[in-house]
């Protein structure tokens, strides 16, 4: 079972027998943290991340098939087997007489359903498509993500060089800690708009077997804390030196 403690605001760190305790969470406690025994503990700093965006640039060709594969990985924080991913297949055919201009819209409406043709932008299933151009002369059309990081993607053309995609996003960074995803996922005291900074490790506690101990039992932890909050000094400062004394990480 994982230990999960989440602080909304200032905490208060005391040490005792070797351990570390830091009150002010959300219940008010969390059971001191042995410093001998906590494992590979790791910090990811709240941010809402950076999107994937995509640019689409069709190729004109009379009574043709257009097929665009936009595959993605969705952030799942509940996902037992890891990020699920996600096939989205857009299919037009165009005219006998086509233009770049059609197909863009032809292949927008496919992701966007009921996306009118003179519409410059829409949104559905997760994406927001953006048209290049004016109504009647587009040229081409980008694809994003509607909720920031939400999840990585990318295009792939099943139509050969009828459709050129570009990566236009220089660096994809996923989410961490966004307060809308911990109260999706569950997270008691979790605020929606808040990041929260979070700790992710093990606790090593020993076995028992009657009066005798017969190794360690590692349980996760993580640590939820809002940012601005002190007792991401405290945790910090217990990175940089696990096993210096414990009175380093009063706050």
């Amino acid at each position: 079972m994982e230990a999960i403690a989440l602080w909304n605001g200032n905490g208060t760190a005391t040490t005792a027998n070797g351990k570390l305790y830091i009150t002010g969470s959300v219940n008010n406690q969390f059971n001191g943290l042995n410093i001998p025994l906590v494992n590979n503990l790791v910090k990811y700093t709240g941010s809402n991340g950076t999107s994937r965006q995509i640019t689409v640039t069709p190729t004109a060709a009379n009574s043709t098939e257009y097929k665009l594969l936009i595959t993605s990985l969705k952030n799942e924080l509940n996902s037992p087997f890891g990020p699920a991913v996600d096939n989205r297949l857009a299919i037009f055919t165009s005219d006998a007489s086509a233009t770049v201009t059609e197909i863009v819209e032809g292949l927008c409406a496919a992701l966007v359903p009921g996306l009118p043709a003179a519409t410059g932008s829409g949104s559905a299933n997760g994406f927001t498509v953006t048209k290049t151009g004016s109504a009647g002369s587009w040229t081409a059309f980008t694809i994003t993500t509607t909720v920031t990081a939400a999840f990585d993607f990318k295009g792939s053309s099943l139509s050969g060089a009828l459709i050129t995609i570009v990566n236009t996003t220089a660096t994809f960074a996923s989410a961490q800690g966004k307060g809308a995803d911990l109260v999706a996922a569950g997270i008691t005291g979790a605020v929606a708009g808040t990041l929260y900074t979070t700790y992710k490790g093990s606790v090593g506690f020993p076995k028992n077997s009657g009066v005798v101990s017969s190794g360690i039992d590692n349980i996760p932890v993580t640590l939820y804390c809002a940012a601005g909050s002190d007792v991401i000094t405290a945790l910090d400062a217990f990175i940089a030196a696990p096993l210096s004394s414990p009175a380093t990480y009063a706050l």
